[in-house]
């Protein structure tokens, strides 16, 4: 399991960095880490979008269908977790 968690914190750590940048999303050193499923309540329980990088100037997330890196607004309403169930 701990060799599990270190490759995952790796990896997401990698994609969040990818998206900043492509998006050009000044991380510095106040940024949170996340990974959290976008979508409204109710929605789909197939996963698509991801919220992998928050900040001041916004936050950075990847729609894994379409494979786009897109950013969202703190108080954007997409930032509702989707139902995992």
């Amino acid at each position: 399991m701990a060799r599990l968690y270190e490759e995952l914190s790796i990896r997401l750590e990698e994609m969040a960095m990818i998206a900043s940048r492509t998006l050009r999303l000044n991380s510095g050193s106040d940024w949170t880490l996340r990974y959290v499923p976008l979508g409204r309540s109710g929605a789909t329980s197939e996963m698509g979008a991801i919220e992998l990088l928050s900040t001041k100037q916004g936050v950075s997330c990847y729609d894994y269908h379409s494979g786009t890196c897109f950013q969202i607004t703190r108080d954007d309403p997409a930032r509702e977790p989707a139902d995992l169930i």
